[in-house]
Protein backbone atom coordinates (compact mmCIF):
# COMPACT_ATOMS: atom_id res chain seq x y z
CA UNK A 1 0.00 0.00 0.00
CA UNK A 2 1.15 3.37 -0.78
CA UNK A 3 0.84 6.11 1.64
CA UNK A 4 -0.03 9.54 0.41
CA UNK A 5 1.85 12.20 2.12
CA UNK A 6 0.62 15.72 2.33
CA UNK A 7 3.27 18.30 2.64
CA UNK A 8 2.23 21.16 4.79
CA UNK A 9 4.12 24.36 4.86
CA UNK A 10 3.57 27.81 6.25
CA UNK A 11 2.50 30.60 3.87
CA UNK A 12 5.34 32.63 2.53
CA UNK A 13 5.53 35.67 4.80
CA UNK A 14 7.28 37.89 2.24
CA UNK A 15 4.57 37.51 -0.42
CA UNK A 16 1.82 37.89 2.14
CA UNK A 17 3.27 41.23 3.24
CA UNK A 18 3.81 42.41 -0.37
CA UNK A 19 0.23 41.53 -1.38
CA UNK A 20 -1.12 43.19 1.79
CA UNK A 21 0.81 46.42 1.14
CA UNK A 22 -0.23 46.51 -2.53
CA UNK A 23 -3.87 45.97 -1.52
CA UNK A 24 -3.69 48.87 0.93
CA UNK A 25 -2.09 51.14 -1.72
CA UNK A 26 -4.69 50.23 -4.37
CA UNK A 27 -7.51 50.82 -1.87
CA UNK A 28 -6.04 54.19 -0.85
CA UNK A 29 -5.60 55.26 -4.51
CA UNK A 30 -9.18 54.24 -5.28
CA UNK A 31 -10.52 56.28 -2.36
CA UNK A 32 -8.50 59.36 -3.40
CA UNK A 33 -9.61 58.99 -7.03
CA UNK A 34 -13.28 58.65 -6.10
CA UNK A 35 -13.06 61.65 -3.78
CA UNK A 36 -11.48 63.76 -6.55
CA UNK A 37 -14.21 62.65 -8.97
CA UNK A 38 -16.89 63.54 -6.42
CA UNK A 39 -15.52 67.07 -5.93
CA UNK A 40 -15.24 67.60 -9.70
CA UNK A 41 -18.86 66.55 -10.26
CA UNK A 42 -19.99 68.63 -7.27
CA UNK A 43 -18.28 71.74 -8.70
CA UNK A 44 -19.82 71.23 -12.15
CA UNK A 45 -23.29 70.79 -10.63
CA UNK A 46 -22.82 73.93 -8.52
CA UNK A 47 -21.83 75.91 -11.62
CA UNK A 48 -24.79 74.58 -13.56
CA UNK A 49 -27.36 75.17 -10.81
CA UNK A 50 -26.09 78.35 -9.15
CA UNK A 51 -23.58 80.25 -11.29
CA UNK A 52 -25.22 79.71 -14.68
CA UNK A 53 -28.65 80.90 -13.47
CA UNK A 54 -29.33 84.55 -14.30
CA UNK A 55 -30.40 86.75 -11.38
CA UNK A 56 -34.16 87.10 -10.88
CA UNK A 57 -33.96 90.88 -11.21
CA UNK A 58 -32.34 90.51 -14.64
CA UNK A 59 -35.08 88.11 -15.73
CA UNK A 60 -37.74 90.55 -14.48
CA UNK A 61 -36.14 93.52 -16.27
CA UNK A 62 -35.77 91.58 -19.53
CA UNK A 63 -39.39 90.51 -19.34
CA UNK A 64 -40.48 94.09 -18.72
CA UNK A 65 -38.38 95.35 -21.64
CA UNK A 66 -39.79 92.68 -23.96
CA UNK A 67 -43.34 93.57 -22.96
CA UNK A 68 -42.54 97.27 -23.57
CA UNK A 69 -41.25 96.72 -27.09
CA UNK A 70 -44.03 94.29 -28.03
CA UNK A 71 -47.11 96.16 -26.80
CA UNK A 72 -48.93 99.45 -27.04
CA UNK A 73 -48.40 101.79 -24.10
CA UNK A 74 -48.43 105.43 -23.16
CA UNK A 75 -44.99 107.04 -23.05
CA UNK A 76 -46.53 110.35 -22.03
CA UNK A 77 -50.30 110.48 -21.95
CA UNK A 78 -50.26 114.22 -21.20
CA UNK A 79 -48.24 114.95 -24.36
CA UNK A 80 -50.09 112.35 -26.42
CA UNK A 81 -47.02 110.17 -27.03
CA UNK A 82 -47.66 106.46 -27.25
CA UNK A 83 -45.25 103.58 -27.65
CA UNK A 84 -46.11 101.00 -30.28
CA UNK A 85 -44.83 97.45 -30.81
CA UNK A 86 -41.39 97.30 -32.43
CA UNK A 87 -42.68 95.40 -35.48
CA UNK A 88 -45.28 98.08 -36.13
CA UNK A 89 -42.67 100.83 -35.58
CA UNK A 90 -40.39 99.26 -38.18
CA UNK A 91 -43.26 99.17 -40.67
CA UNK A 92 -44.02 102.85 -40.02
CA UNK A 93 -40.35 103.85 -40.37
CA UNK A 94 -40.02 101.92 -43.63
CA UNK A 95 -43.08 103.70 -45.04
CA UNK A 96 -42.17 107.17 -43.71
CA UNK A 97 -38.69 107.71 -42.18
CA UNK A 98 -39.63 111.29 -41.23
CA UNK A 99 -42.10 109.89 -38.64
CA UNK A 100 -39.26 109.48 -36.14
CA UNK A 101 -38.99 111.94 -33.27
CA UNK A 102 -36.31 111.71 -30.56
CA UNK A 103 -37.40 110.87 -27.03
CA UNK A 104 -35.31 111.69 -23.94
CA UNK A 105 -33.68 108.75 -22.10
CA UNK A 106 -35.85 106.98 -19.57
CA UNK A 107 -35.12 104.86 -16.52
CA UNK A 108 -36.32 101.30 -16.17
CA UNK A 109 -38.83 101.05 -13.35
CA UNK A 110 -37.23 99.67 -10.18
CA UNK A 111 -33.62 100.44 -11.19
CA UNK A 112 -31.41 103.49 -11.15
CA UNK A 113 -29.74 102.88 -14.51
CA UNK A 114 -30.47 105.21 -17.39
CA UNK A 115 -30.87 103.94 -20.93
CA UNK A 116 -27.83 105.26 -22.81
CA UNK A 117 -29.18 105.28 -26.35
CA UNK A 118 -32.25 107.22 -27.27
CA UNK A 119 -34.80 104.93 -28.87
CA UNK A 120 -36.82 106.50 -31.64
CA UNK A 121 -40.54 106.66 -30.85
CA UNK A 122 -43.42 107.16 -33.23
CA UNK A 123 -45.82 109.85 -32.12
CA UNK A 124 -49.43 108.73 -32.25
CA UNK A 125 -52.66 110.57 -31.69
CA UNK A 126 -54.29 109.32 -28.47
CA UNK A 127 -57.81 108.02 -28.67
CA UNK A 128 -60.42 108.28 -25.94
CA UNK A 129 -59.45 105.00 -24.22
CA UNK A 130 -56.57 104.51 -21.75
CA UNK A 131 -54.53 102.31 -24.07
CA UNK A 132 -53.42 103.29 -27.55
CA UNK A 133 -54.63 101.14 -30.41
CA UNK A 134 -53.47 100.52 -33.94
CA UNK A 135 -55.46 102.26 -36.67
Amino acid sequence: MSEKTIERSDPNAFWTVVIGILSVLVTFATIIGLQALYYKVEDSEWEKKVVAQPPEELIRIKSQQLSNINSYRWVSKAEGIAGIPIERAMEVVIKDPSALQPVPPTTVEGTSSVVEEQAPQVQAEPDSSDTPSEE
